[in-house]
C-alpha cells in the first residue's frame, strides 16, 4: 500500500515539474507568478497580501483584551517550553529503553511518535490528518499576525505551502520593525503562534467533549450502533452483508447501546464461545445426512459445497462414552427456531419439546458464528475471525433521527477534532522547544534580553539551542529507527 502511496505522491511532483518546464515564460507561468504561486523541488508556495489588511484591523480592534490575551499566551508559552523539553526528554529515554531492552517497557503515558502516512498512519486517515496539520499551522500563523500588527510591526504578505506532502503556512514581517521594538513586545510576539495552537486544541478538545450534546437535535444514542462504512470485498460486503446505514442492536447474545459495547462484545466473543440449546426432535427433523470426516483439524458434516449448512456437534448424556455427536443443520432456519438460550452444556438449555441439547459449532479458531441482529430486518449471519469483523466494518453510537442525515457525519467530526487537538497541541509544543529555526529560539533570545543578562546572554542562548535542537534531533532520529524495526 505504502508502495502505490509514494508512487502517487511522486507522481504528482513530476507532473507539476513537467508543466513548469514546458510552460516556461509563457503567460500561463506569468499568471501563476503574479497570482503568488511558486513552484520548487518538492515544494509549492501561495503568497499574499490580501489579507493584511484584515490582520491590521484585528490588531487594532480591542487593545485592552489583545494586550490580556497576548499576555496569558507569553505566561502559556513559556510554561508549554518548560513542559516540551521535559516530554522530548522522557520521550528520548523511552526510545532509548526500548531499542535496548529485550522486552518493551511499559508505556509512560506520553510518547511522542514521528508519524509517516503509509507506515504508522493509514491512508485513509489522511482526510483527517493534512486538513487538521493546515488548521493548526494556520492558526498559528494568525496568532504571530494579529500580535505584531498589535505592537505595530507591518506585515509583508502571508501564506500557505506544500512541502512532499506536508501543508503549512507561514507569515512575513516587516523584522526592521520587530527589532525595534523592545523585548518584551517581541517576546508577546514570538509566543503568540504557541498560544493560539494551545487555545485550538482546548477549543477542539471542549467541541469533541461536546459533541454528543451538539448531535442532540439530528442523532440519538443508546439504541445501538449504526454502521458507517463496510469495506468492499470483504466478508460482510454484499447483498447478503450489512449496509450503510443498518442499525444493529445486539451481535449473538451481547446487547450493543455504543460504540464501546461494540468492542466490548467482539472482544468477548473471541474468549467465550456459546453455543444455542434446541430440542432433540427438531435437530433430527432439521439434519441432513453428511459424512464426519476431518478437516485441516477440524471436524465437518455438511457437504462443501453448501452455503446455508453448518455443521455442530453436541453431546449425548445417555452416550458419553461414544463422545460427540455431529449435525449438519440450515444455519438460519435453525437459529430462528432454537430461541435465545446461550449454553456451554446441554444442562444449561431450560426444558423445550422434549429433550434440549447444546449445539456448538465446529469451527476452526479463531472462528465464530455471529448473528448481528439489524431489526426490523433479518439477522445477518458472519462466520469467521471477529477481528475481521471489527477491521473491515465501522459502526458510530449517533444513530440519524431523519433520513437525510448522513451516518457518518459524527464520526467523521470526531476524527477530525481527535486530530486537531493532538496535531494542533503537538504544533504548539514543538515549537516551544529551544531549537534552533523554531520559534522556541526567538522565544528564549528575548526572555534572556528581558530578565537583562547582556554578557551571559550569547554564550548561554547558543548552548541552550544547541541543547535543545540535539534533543530534539536526537528523538527524530530514535523515532526513524523505531519505525523501521
Amino acid at each position: 500500500m505504502w508502495v502505490t502511496w509514494l508512487a502517487a505522491v511522486l507522481s504528482f511532483w513530476v507532473v507539476l515539474a513537467i508543466l513548469q518546464t514546458f510552460t516556461g515564460n509563457g503567460r500561463c507561468s506569468q499568471w501563476l507568478e503574479l497570482s503568488g504561486f511558486k513552484l520548487g523541488l518538492f515544494h509549492l508556495q501561495w503568497e499574499t497580501t490580501r489579507f493584511n489588511r484584515i490582520f491590521y484591523r484585528l490588531g487594532h480592534g480591542f487593545p485592552t483584551m489583545l494586550d490580556t490575551w497576548f499576555g496569558a499566551g507569553l505566561a502559556c508559552s513559556l510554561c508549554s517550553m518548560i513542559w516540551s523539553v521535559y516530554l522530548l526528554s522522557t520521550a528520548l529515554v523511552h526510545s532509548i529503553q526500548i531499542l535496548t531492552a529485550s522486552t518493551s517497557p511499559p508505556s509512560t503515558g506520553q510518547v511522542l511518535q514521528l508519524v509517516v502516512p503509509g507506515v504508522n498512519l493509514p491512508l485513509e486517515q489522511l482526510l483527517f490528518f493534512l486538513p487538521a496539520l493546515l488548521l493548526s499551522a494556520v492558526i498559528h500563523e494568525i496568532g504571530h499576525a494579529v500580535a505584531a500588527t498589535r505592537d505595530g510591526v507591518g506585515l509583508n504578505s502571508c501564506g500557505i505551502f506544500l512541502f512532499v506532502l506536508y501543508p503549512g503556512a507561514f507569515v512575513n514581517l516587516y523584522t526592521t520593525q520587530l527589532h525595534h521594538l523592545s523585548p518584551m513586545r517581541q517576546l508577546r510576539i514570538y509566543c503568540a503562534g504557541v498560544w493560539h495552537n494551545m487555545v485550538l486544541a482546548i477549543v477542539a478538545l471542549a467541541l469533541l467533549l461536546l459533541l454528543p450534546w451538539l448531535m442532540l437535535p439530528g442523532y440519538q444514542m443508546g439504541s445501538g450502533v449504526v454502521v458507517t462504512s463496510v469495506t468492499k470485498g470483504s466478508a460482510m460486503s454484499g447483498p447478503l452483508g450489512l449496509e450503510v446505514g443498518d442499525l444493529v442492536s445486539k451481535l449473538s447474545t451481547c446487547k450493543i447501546a455504543s460504540n464501546e459495547d461494540w468492542t466490548q462484545c467482539l472482544t468477548s466473543s473471541t474468549q467465550n464461545v456459546h453455543g444455542m440449546c434446541m430440542s432433540e426432535e427438531l435437530v433430527r427433523s432439521l439434519q441432513t445426512t453428511a459424512t464426519v470426516y476431518s478437516r485441516t483439524g477440524d471436524i465437518e458434516c455438511c457437504d462443501n459445497r453448501s452455503l446455508s449448512n453448518l455443521c455442530f456437534s453436541y453431546s449425548h448424556e445417555e452416550m458419553t462414552n461414544q463422545g460427540n455427536r455431529y449435525a449438519c443443520l440450515p444455519v438460519r432456519k435453525a437459529l430462528e427456531m432454537s430461541g435465545e438460550h446461550p449454553c456451554h452444556t446441554n444442562a444449561d438449555c431450560p426444558a423445550l419439546l422434549g429433550r434440549s441439547i447444546c449445539l456448538q459449532a465446529t469451527l476452526v479458531q479463531p472462528a465464530r458464528l455471529l448473528i448481528l441482529y439489524r431489526p426490523p430486518m433479518k439477522p445477518v449471519l458472519f462466520v469467521g475471525d471477529p477481528g475481521h469483523l471489527y477491521h473491515t466494518v465501522s459502526v458510530s453510537s449517533y444513530i440519524p433521527r431523519f433520513p437525510l442525515l448522513p451516518p457518518g457525519l459524527p464520526p467523521f467530526l470526531e476524527t477530525f477534532l481527535k486530530y486537531v487537538v493532538s496535531l494542533s497541541g503537538a504544533l504548539g509544543l514543538l515549537n516551544a522547544v529551544p531549537c534552533f529555526a523554531l520559534d522556541g529560539q526567538w522565544i528564549l533570545a528575548a526572555l534572556l534580553e528581558c530578565v537583562q543578562w547582556p554578557k551571559l546572554c550569547p554564550p548561554f542562548l547558543f548552548v541552550m539551542l544547541t541543547l535543545g535542537t540535539g534533543l530534539l534531533l536526537a528523538n527524530l532520529v530514535l523515532g526513524v529507527v523505531l519505525l523501521v524495526h
